[in-house]
């Protein structure tokens, strides 16, 4: 699950997702898969905001019941990111 702090202050909860990176001018959230860790082929994206809008990306943990008892699932960091008191900035390439 991830936060998504746009430029006009507002923020975004991107529930389902595993995993992110840009598209172009784009930043496309995925969900891989209950055994993948990875963005591939068969990951389904599920939404996208352009990358000049987004100031920071914040990671949040997942709850998951397991059975009578409950834990926060820990997922994989992102990638090309720089970490701000808990907010990750994209990195973006230089042109």
């Amino acid at each position: 699950m991830f936060e998504v702090l746009l430029r006009s202050g507002s923020s975004i909860r991107v529930d389902e997702a595993d995993g992110y990176q840009p598209e172009g001018p784009m930043t496309t959230f995925f969900v891989s898969g209950s055994n993948r860790q990875t963005i591939d082929s068969w990951s389904t994206r599920i939404a996208s905001y352009r990358t000049a809008d987004i100031m920071a990306i914040r990671r949040t943990p997942r709850l998951v019941l397991d059975g009578p008892t409950a834990r926060i699932a820990a997922g994989p960091e992102p990638r090309a990111c720089q970490e701000t008191a808990g907010w990750r900035r994209p990195v973006h390439a230089a042109s």
